[in-house]
């Protein structure tokens, strides 16, 4: 959880009206209720990776239908752009809290603030223009979560963001030249021509360290819905020996992969033996980088 500022003031939030640089809306704000978000974040929670989508995609669907509050400095200049109050944990991660309505923003307050309500997709704008690691929504409760960079960098553009590798679905039902990994959420492949070498290089030594729990490896380009294109790796590995690949090959590609990349870079990994007719487009569209 990333941390309050240490600042303790009993001051009640005001609303801020007539924001330098947006339109003053016609309409009241549209916020979602805390019941609805109460009850599908403790769904989110209690479902297995692989079954969550679904409602994770709910969830970001109405959360891009809202509007939030966001907490500024008392007395802030908005006419000097606007300043964002971002909390920052041992790991020197950043984050932006947001709250569904005074109440929230009240138990969570310790400092003086005013607030802007403003739709979501906007302040994800903000908080990717800001390189912010995190969204926190309530974060002092009574229901909330933490939202990553690599989700809401997806919603700043207007999109529901792709699942994780965990997530992907084993009921594919493809298309010519596309592949559903779940319900309405298309899946673009492509060539990945401009792979860093220096990252390349060091996969291969990983492979080739783990040579017994790989028998080929792709390197490609992905896009989900309309979103851009991101470098990935498909893995193919002997049946059987998923706990090793969990115990030893994957976090030594995890660690490679968080030392290599820069901060807000991606590469998605995929593993074939879960992830349903993938392979078959993959052996139409390139050749493994890799093979045992």
């Amino acid at each position: 959880m990333l941390n309050q500022p240490d600042f303790s003031f009993p001051h009640q939030p005001r609303r801020l009206e007539n924001i330098p640089g947006f339109p003053t809306p016609n309409a009241p704000p549209h916020l979602l209720e805390d019941s609805r978000l109460e009850g599908l974040v403790q769904q989110i929670e209690h479902l297995p990776k692989n079954a969550c989508y679904p409602l994770q995609a709910n969830f970001y669907g109405q959360l891009m239908n809202c509007d939030l509050l966001l907490p500024v400095p008392q007395d802030a200049n908005l006419q000097a752009g606007l300043p964002l109050l971002a909390l920052e944990n041992h790991a020197g991660e950043k984050g932006m809290p947001l709250f569904t309505n005074e109440q929230n923003l009240c138990v969570w307050m310790n400092e003086p603030v005013d607030y802007l309500i403003l739709p979501f997709t906007t302040l994800c704008g903000f908080a990717l223009e800001a390189k912010l690691d995190y969204i926190i929504l309530n974060i002092s409760g009574p229901c909330g979560c933490e939202i990553s960079f690599h989700d809401f960098s997806f919603m700043a553009e207007g999109m529901i963001p792709p699942p994780s590798p965990q997530q992907i679905s084993r009921d594919t039902d493809p298309r010519p030249g596309e592949i559903t990994i779940a319900k309405q959420t298309p899946m673009r492949l492509g060539l990945c021509p401009d792979f860093p070498k220096p990252l390349f290089n060091r996969l291969q030594l990983v492979f080739r360290h783990h040579e017994y729990l790989i028998q080929h490896v792709y390197l490609f380009n992905v896009a989900f819905h309309q979103g851009p294109l991101q470098p990935a790796l498909g893995v193919r590995m002997p049946e059987g020996l998923e706990e090793e690949w969990e115990n030893q090959l994957w976090p030594n590609l995890q660690a490679v992969l968080h030392e290599m990349l820069e901060k807000h870079d991606i590469v998605n990994v995929f593993l074939l033996n879960q992830a349903g007719s993938m392979e078959n487009h993959l052996k139409t569209l390139t050749k493994p980088v890799y093979q045992s």
